[in-house]
C-alpha cells in the first residue's frame, strides 16, 4: 500500500532532538543539520523532498533528499 502525501500547511518545522547528518559530496566533511534550531518549510509527508547543506570547508552546496514520515500511536487506546 502506497502512502498518501499529506500537507500539514506549517510554515516551519521544527523537530527537537532530531539532526539531519550527511557527508560532502565534494570534501567529505561531515554536515549536520539540527532541526531544533533549523526547519523544514512547508514539508509534506510521504513524499521525497530536497535539503540542502552548505560545507564551511569547501563552500560547496549538497542536496538530499527526505521523506517525512507521520506516525500516531494512541496511549491507553481502547479497541472499539
Amino acid at each position: 500500500m502506497t502512502e498518501k502525501s499529506i500537507e500539514l500547511n506549517v510554515k516551519r518545522l521544527y523537530l527537537p532532538g532530531v539532526v539531519l547528518k550527511q557527508k560532502c559530496k565534494k570534501c567529505g566533511k561531515e554536515l549536520t543539520m539540527d532541526l531544533s534550531v533549523e526547519y523544514l518549510s512547508y514539508p509534506c509527508t510521504n513524499e521525497p523532498f530536497a535539503v540542502c547543506f552548505g560545507c564551511d570547508s569547501c563552500e560547496e552546496e549538497n542536496m538530499y533528499d527526505y521523506v517525512l514520515g507521520l506516525t500516531l500511536t494512541g496511549i491507553d487506546a481502547q479497541e472499539v
